[in-house]
This record gives structure tokens, C-alpha cells and sequence, in this order.
């Protein structure tokens, strides 16, 4: 082999592995969504009442009786956004663990515009706790409502209970 040739096949063997690490550390946030936590709910479970808790980079998947799935997920508190205390944890929500769902413009009867998720899950907001540190969000999903209320965080974990209850479809969200 000439010498020409020789650093050809180096370089390429250096730019596959440079590709392939950064693959890996990408797909990191793929396996780790898969390893999150399931707790399959059945309408003979309703209401459900659970307690969990996270570390920052864990999930939970909620499958729920009409087969829609609402995922949560522990963050870094960020600056800006409602985390009362200046929480150093918080919470998101999404379809799926690590995807927060995008904003859409919703337009109103008057003329303006709002935004909601672009979501089958629909917010019913974050309510501050008085009794605990954390915030309280309720989302709802058809016919179901689902109440996630952080804890106070301790070594770095963040208790969430979770409570899933049957409501009537007026009273949903929509």
C-alpha cells in the first residue's frame, strides 16, 4: 500500500469513529426513553394514585385505559420559567418521554390568536402548592385527567404524585 493511501484509510477511519461516537451520545436520550418507567392503568384502576420519584434525566410513561400515553420527566429547574422556589428540578410533560410538544396558533372568535399545544394531551395549567414546595399540573386526555404535584426535592430526587381519574367529557379541557 502506498503511503497516499495508507493516510486515506486513516482518515477515514478516524471520521467513522468521530461519526459513530457522536451517534452514541445522541441515541443516549433514545435508550434512556425506553428505560423509563410504565405504569399501565386500567379502568378497573381508576382512581389511580401513585408516588414516584426522579432524578433529573428520569421518566415515567402513563399508559392509560383508552391507550394514549402521557410521559413526565424530571429537568433542571431553568431560569424564567414558573418552578416556585427557584426550583433546582421541575417537571415536563409531553406524548413522549424527552418531547415536549410544540406551540400552535389557535385563533379566537374575536380576531386574535392564542397558542396550545399541539397536543392530544390538553394543560389544564400549573397551579402553585401551598402545601407542598412544588407545582401541581393537571392535563387531560379525552376522558381522563391526570394530576401530577412535585414534592419537596431531597438528595437530589423529586417526589411526584400522580393521581389519574375518569372526568365527564365537558368537563376536559376543550
Amino acid at each position: 500500500m502506498s503511503g497516499r493511501t495508507r493516510a486515506g484509510v486513516a482518515a477515514a477511519a478516524v471520521i467513522a469513529c468521530a461519526a459513530l461516537v457522536l451517534i452514541g451520545l445522541r441515541g443516549c436520550r433514545y435508550v434512556r426513553a425506553r428505560r423509563s418507567k410504565v405504569l399501565v392503568i386500567a379502568e378497573s384502576d381508576l382512581p389511580f394514585e401513585s408516588g414516584v420519584k426522579l432524578r433529573k434525566g428520569d421518566a415515567v410513561r402513563l399508559l392509560l385505559p383508552n391507550s394514549r400515553e402521557v410521559a413526565f420527566w424530571c429537568v433542571k429547574g431553568e431560569v424564567g420559567v414558573f418552578a416556585p422556589g427557584d426550583a433546582e428540578l421541575m417537571l415536563r410533560w409531553g406524548e413522549k418521554p424527552f418531547r415536549v410538544p410544540r406551540l400552535k396558533d389557535i385563533p379566537r372568535p374575536d380576531g386574535s390568536f392564542g397558542v396550545e399545544f399541539d397536543s392530544y394531551i390538553r394543560s389544564g395549567g400549573i397551579n402553585p402548592s401551598a402545601e407542598r414546595e412544588g407545582a401541581e399540573l393537571m392535563l387531560y386526555v379525552d376522558d381522563y385527567c391526570v394530576l401530577l404535584a412535585e414534592g419537596r426535592i431531597s438528595n437530589g430526587m423529586l417526589p411526584v404524585s400522580v393521581a389519574v381519574r375518569a372526568v365527564s367529557s365537558t368537563n376536559n379541557g376543550r
